[in-house]
């Protein structure tokens, strides 16, 4: 409970005014004006805060209300709601903080958008300043927010820090509902360090007990060919699944040793929270890696910062191999569209999505060798 809502549950319990409540506690009318409209709040260690206290157990013994007459009592209740209210604050200043910094917005076109001032809001991020009324300022950010980033990209990444899907900040009234209910009111979300994870893990990597757990020394590269149509389509992000597997099927049974190609910007969190085709998909690469294929990665660098983590520590122990070359494409800043490229001398993977819609794209594999020349690089 705020400190705002305590005080007006006092007045109710005591029956007064807000004028006998200011000369009970020897505090100006203006003082407990704005204690309860929530625009100002006294310290928790203020002589203010110790005379409110007096003044409602003054009024209570004099209205013979037994239960708020305990001074100490009181004092304790009001100083609970400020550590409330500040928990709020803290919450509050850390979600429009990661909200500012996920959709890299500009603040001075922020503060044109709300008719606050540059400077107030800087204030407001580093907790130095208090808005008045939080809830208008909340309001006002997601509104801002809801009519200037409302392209499906912009949905995934504040779904993302939500917790819930695109899907439901579909519509005008959804994005807004649950933007203003996070900022608001929940707590962040704990923050996982990406670098002290990356570190963790790689300091914890073992490549011989890598090598021991898929049996890498152990694995025989069939020789009976994949039989595999011409070309086929794939729609969606399980059937995605299933065609990568396929590339590599095709391009491991093949007599072919021609280098591979890989490139991709498609999201990764959805592929790595299904452990099951993870497995199968290093198992994949190793098997790719068995049969001597050299490995030509193009990485895409624009990707968020844990998705980038989470890439580093896939390839760890394919890079420790030396059969891998890696690469990138400098300045690729398209935002509606998201690509899928793997190319081997015997296959061809293709695909694309719409930026926050991966788990409705399209995939196209194909053999077919006037396709296949084409699509190698």
């Amino acid at each position: 409970m705020t400190f705002q809502e305590q005080i007006t549950i006092y007045i109710e319990k005591l029956t007064c005014t807000s004028k006998e409540l200011s000369e009970a506690s020897e505090l100006s009318a203006a003082v407990i004006s704005r204690y309860r409209s929530g625009e100002r709040e006294p310290a928790s260690d203020s002589e203010q805060l110790q005379k409110l206290a007096a003044g409602i157990t003054r009024l209570a013994a004099e209205k013979n209300i037994s239960d708020l007459t305990d001074a100490e009592e009181v004092l304790s209740t009001l100083q609970n709601s400020l550590e409330q209210r500040n928990v709020e604050y803290d919450n509050f200043v850390a979600n429009f903080n990661t909200l500012i910094d996920e959709l890299d917005i500009n603040m001075k076109f922020l503060a044109s958008a709300t008719n606050y001032d540059t400077s107030y809001l800087y204030r407001v991020r580093s907790g130095q300043r208090h808005p008045n009324d939080l809830g208008s300022f909340c309001h006002q950010l997601c509104r801002f927010i809801t009519t200037r980033y409302n392209s499906p990209s912009d949905k995934a990444k504040v779904s993302g820090l939500l917790g819930c899907t695109a899907d439901e900040l579909s519509s005008d009234t959804d994005y807004l509902s649950h933007l203003n209910s996070w900022l608001y009111q929940a707590a962040p979300k704990e923050t996982v360090d990406d670098v002290e994870n990356f570190l963790k893990k790689l300091d914890e990597f073992d490549l011989d007990e890598y090598i021991r757990a898929i049996h890498f020394d152990e694995l025989k590269v069939p020789s009976m060919p994949f039989q595999l149509p011409a070309s086929r389509t794939y729609y969606g992000l399980e059937e995605m699944k299933k065609g990568e597997l396929d590339f590599f099927k095709t391009t491991v049974l093949s007599k072919s040793r021609e280098p591979v190609f890989m490139c991709s910007d498609m999201p990764m969190d959805d592929l790595a929270e299904d452990l099951d085709f993870g497995k199968k998909w290093m198992f994949a690469i190793a098997m790719t890696l068995k049969k001597g294929l050299h490995l030509n990665m193009i990485h895409n660098i624009n990707r968020p910062f844990h998705e980038m983590m989470l890439g580093l520590e896939s390839w760890i122990p394919i890079y420790m191999t030396g059969q891998v070359s890696p690469y990138h494409l400098p300045d690729v800043a398209d935002k509606i569209y998201q690509h899928l490229n793997y190319v081997s001398g015997s296959a061809a993977l293709t695909g694309e999505c719409i930026q926050g819609y991966h788990k409705h794209g399209k995939y196209y594999l194909t053999n077919n060798k006037p396709e296949l020349f084409t699509a190698v690089p």
